[in-house]
């Protein structure tokens, strides 16, 4: 799936929202978010499964049993996970236990070491001005490559997937680490159908977590202006996009007439 070749960021300059902003310009850096900070209570939502066949799932246990403990021969692994399920009394519930435990590990995981960049296809969305630009007070951030340094942190936004069916992925405990990095993307860009209009774009980071991270410099290329935002606001933005490493061009969004739309239009002097 191409990558479009601009991606915007809707951020309001409300409060210390305002210091992100100056950051993103000054610092060359942005805030990757936690599953918390997402106003979808729905985010990596996904439905666990556990169905596997008993080799199948003696194979996985006995992979964590060497897991922990290294000396453990492929042989001897696997005869004490076939022991576990099958013979000894000596492990009552172990399965559902050890499942259980894996899946508050998973929640753990999702909630603490995933951090998320999102960014949207459209400029001119009056929803997303409203709830994501302090309603249409703020900007809306264009974000294009234009040298090869930027491609490294543009290209790894991944489309966010929006099913038809509106059910979330199923995740399989057992056979994900057939493809962890497929099933990990899929369960990870999947989101409810109702923000099907957002046309969401996301970065996501498992390495590094929600945390601050650097973009390249000279990758924001234009700044539009919510229609309602204030003048010390809109002299914030020339100012800091008049500091900017390349030149950034200035946009006014401005109610069209007849229209529950938005005129995009550039600004003199720019």
């Amino acid at each position: 799936m191409n990558t479009p070749t601009s991606l915007y960021k809707y951020r309001s300059l409300a409060g210390e929202k305002k210091d992100y902003v100056r950051e993103m310009f000054e610092d060359h850096m942005v805030w990757f978010s936690k599953r918390q900070d997402f106003n979808d209570p729905f985010e990596f939502h996904f439905t666990p499964s556990f169905e596997a066949t008993t080799y199948e799932k003696i194979e996985v246990f006995a992979r964590a049993l060497q897991s922990k403990n290294p000396n453990l021969t492929n042989d001897s692994a696997k005869a004490e996970a076939t022991s576990a399920f099958l013979y000894s009394s000596k492990y009552p519930n172990i399965l559902k236990k050890w499942e259980q435990k894996r899946l508050n590990l998973f929640y753990k995981r999702l909630n603490e070491e995933v951090g998320v960049f999102s960014f949207t296809e459209y400029n001119d969305d009056i929803l997303m001005w409203s709830h994501y630009a302090d309603k249409h007070r703020g900007i809306c951030i264009e974000f294009k490559p234009v040298k090869e340094e930027h491609d490294n942190f543009y290209y790894q936004a991944q489309k966010v997937i929006y099913p038809k069916e509106n059910n979330p992925p199923h995740l399989n405990f057992y056979k994900y680490r057939n493809n962890p990095e497929k099933e990990a993307t899929k369960l990870l860009s999947t989101k409810a159908l109702h923000w099907e209009y957002e046309g969401e774009w996301r970065i996501i980071d498992v390495k590094n977590g929600p945390s601050k991270r650097s973009i390249p410099e000279g990758i924001i290329s234009s700044v539009i202006l919510g229609c309602r935002i204030e003048e010390n606001d809109r002299d914030l933005i020339m100012k800091l996009a008049s500091s900017y490493p390349i030149p950034i061009t200035i946009y006014q969004a401005k109610i069209k007439s007849n229209y529950y739309e938005l005129e995009i239009q550039r600004c003199d002097g720019t």
